[in-house]
């Protein structure tokens, strides 16, 4: 789910024109990579993650509601 939660993030968050492609390959990696490297952590890291995770979605969401 956090991974998820991130995936979206990346998807959302505005990429600057004439930015690498390869860039935007691994701001949509990287949560694959930060899965697979905290699965076997404590429940309470990754519920940190998550939850971090979801306040920027929300933030990320009020705001381009806000200013767009």
């Amino acid at each position: 789910m956090r991974d998820l939660a991130a995936r979206v993030l990346a998807k959302l968050s505005p990429s600057p024109s004439g930015a690498d492609p390869r860039m935007a390959r691994w701001r949509n990696l990287m949560p694959l990579v930060f899965g697979l490297a905290l699965y076997r952590r404590p429940a309470a890291l990754m519920a940190w993650w998550l939850t971090g995770n979801l306040l920027q979605l929300a933030r990320r969401r009020w705001l381009s509601k806000r200013y767009a």
